[in-house]
Formats: structure tokens, sequence, C-alpha cells
């Protein structure tokens, strides 16, 4: 594997980092920050596998142990995500200082990104019947209206709850934007004060607002992290790569299934194995490591495969009923072909309905922008 000497991770590269609505000039694929896009693909085939094995333990009871076993791994699949989604916001506001963007565009953009899949997802599951500790009843729905901007939470997707929080980050985010350049540095003033909202809502000094529990903060670490990447050299990608792998193998057997993220201790025992994955990715990106090409692509559809892996699950369940004998082929059947579906699934809605809804709002920002 060829590398090139470690280098400070400069503006124009990270502009690359992903398919999120940013801008992708062409450059040498080294610097496109693929690691952290595979990083990406890897969170969300984490999540898949989960799912995937909680449903099929459905259809063979001996499922169930490997259901366990995997869990752990597949909840820190979460964590990776709001670590990478920090430093997706560093990434945008540091881009700002070069190319300045007016806040409404900004929070249109991530609009565009977020809210076209989260809606039909969310009708998929609206429709089907519930999902485990779900609750589709339209009552539930029109309880809480701000929930389809994203602004409250809602209980029919049982992982549309994440969106709330990145939500959050990107509203703050659009406030820094409004001083200019400094806006990377308002944004940094920002994580104390949630960091202290988190600690004494923990401490039942504040009301439990939903984009203020625990695992909110690592969102924090990763805007720490993709700001200190974009101003120094990484070191030692390996290192910190072999000691994240190892907490991980460590989280996965020691710490229950059941930490939520209203635990303190989530962003310890999940939080910081994924902050260090990120900074890992990071620093291999900076030192030219090109990821395989497929996991580069997984990366580029995750947000599809996050939210529409488990309609794509409940519907399968729901069409193979019939089958549902506790044999293991049935559910050795069912996990192989609810993983394959996902991923062919996911890839389709990005192709048709995500790309090209991020893609107009690009281009009704830029004339904005340039009237």
């Amino acid at each position: 594997m060829r590398r090139s000497p470690p280098r400070t991770i400069v503006l124009t590269s990270i502009a690359t980092a992903s398919t999120d609505g940013v801008s992708k000039p062409a450059r040498p694929a080294a610097q496109r920050l693929e690691g952290l896009q595979a990083l990406r693909g890897l969170a969300a085939l984490l999540v898949l596998v989960l799912h995937a094995t909680q449903f099929a333990s459905g259809f063979g009871g001996f499922m169930a142990p490997a259901a366990d076993a995997i869990a752990a791994l597949g909840v820190i699949g979460v964590d990776i995500f709001f670590v990478l989604s920090g430093v997706v916001i560093s990434i945008l506001l540091r881009r700002n200082a070069v190319r300045p963007e007016a806040p409404g565009g900004f929070l249109f953009r991530r609009a565009a990104k977020l809210l076209p899949t989260f809606w039909v997802t969310l009708l998929l599951m609206l429709l089907l019947p519930a999902a485990p500790d779900a609750d589709n009843s339209l009552a539930s729905l029109f309880a809480q209206p701000l929930s389809l901007l994203l602004l409250a939470k809602q209980n029919a997707h049982p992982v549309g709850w994440t969106l709330l929080f990145e939500a959050h980050f990107y509203i703050i985010a659009a406030l820094a934007l409004c001083f200019g350049v400094r806006a990377t540095n308002v944004m940094l003033g920002w994580v104390p004060v949630q960091v202290v909202a988190v600690v004494l809502v923990a401490a039942g000094l504040l009301p439990a607002l939903p984009f203020l529990q625990p695992i909110s903060l690592e969102l924090c670490a990763g805007l720490l992290i993709g700001t200190l990447a974009l101003s120094r050299p990484l070191p030692a990608p390996g290192l910190v790569a072999i000691g994240a792998l190892a907490l991980i193998a460590a989280v996965c057997g020691l710490v229950p299934i059941a930490v939520s993220t209203a635990d303190l201790i989530r962003p310890l025992v999940l939080g910081v194995p994924a902050a260090l994955l990120v900074y890992a990715m990071l620093s291999l990106d900076a030192a030219g490591w090109r990821p395989p090409r497929l996991a580069v692509w997984l990366g580029e559809i995750s947000y599809s495969l996050y939210m529409w892996h488990l309609p794509v699950l409940m519907v399968l369940a729901v069409a193979m009923l019939g089958l549902m004998q506790q044999a293991p082929a049935v559910a050795i059947l069912y996990g192989g072909l609810g993983m394959g579906l996902s991923v062919t699934v996911a890839a389709g809605a990005h192709r048709w309905i995500e790309a090209p809804v991020v893609a107009w709002a690009n281009r009704v920002t830029r004339r904005v922008a340039k009237a």
C-alpha cells in the first residue's frame, strides 16, 4: 500500500469529504477523505446487521444469542455516525471562511439532504405494522407536528430519532455562520455550553429536552476532531486505529446492550472508541490511504441505507410470515435477503431521491448567491 508523507488536511480536500451537499471539485482520489466515507458506510452496515439479526431471530430462536452478541457492535454504529456528523459540521464551517454561505442557504441544503428521505421512509413506517418499540399511529405523529421538520421527537421510525440531534446542531451552525469567518470559533464556543446543558439535564436541573441527551456530546467530539484535523498534521493513525478497535472489543464484551442515549456513560464507553476510529481515519486520509472502492460506495449511500433498511426489513418480515417456522434455514434466508435488499433499495433511493434533491438544492443556493 503506497502512502504519501503525513500532511495537514487542507480545506480543498475536506470539501470533497461526503455526498452531503458539499461541493466536489476534481481532486486526486487520495485527497477525498475516502477513509471517512468508508467509515460512514461501515457504520450504516453495522446498524443494518444489528437490525437484520434481531428480525431474523424471530424466524429462528437459535439466532437470539447471535443477536445479543452483535447488538453492542451494531449500536456503536450510531455513535460513529454522531462523531462523523460533528466532523462534517466542522468541514462546512471552515469552508465558509473561503467561500461564505448564507445561514438560510446552509439550512436549506441540509434540509434537502435529510428531509425527503426521512419523509418517504416515515410514510412507509406509518403504513406498515409498527416496528418493535415504535408507535406508528397518526395520533402520535400529530401530537408532535414539528417532528416532521426534525424539531421534535417522533416514534414511528425507530432510527429517525438521531436526525433530531443533527438538526439541532445544524441550527446552531447556521447561527454561527452569521458571524462570517469567525463561524468556527463561535461553534467551538458552543461546545462547553452544550456540555454544561447536558450535565444539568442529567442532574435534573434543566428540562429533559431530547437534543440535550449525553449522546449529543459525540457531535461535539466530532466538531473538535474535525477542527483539529484542519489545522495540524494527524499522527500515528495505525496506533489510534488499534487502540480504537481494542476499545470496541472491550465495549462489546463488557458493556450492557441497554446503554441508552440518556446515560452519561455512553459517550465514554461508546463515544470514545467511535471518536478514536474517526480520528484514525482522518489520519489515514491525511497519509494518502485509499480504502476499497466498495467501502467508499457504501459510505456514499449510507444515509439512504440507514433510513431505508428498517422499512425493507419490515416489508420482508411481513412477506415471510407464512414461513415463520422457528427454523434456522428460514432465519438465515431472512437475514441474507434482508441485508441484500436493504443495500439494493438504498442504492436506488440514493440515486433517484437523495442525490437529485441534494443536487437541486445546491443549484438553487448557487443561483440565489449569485443574484
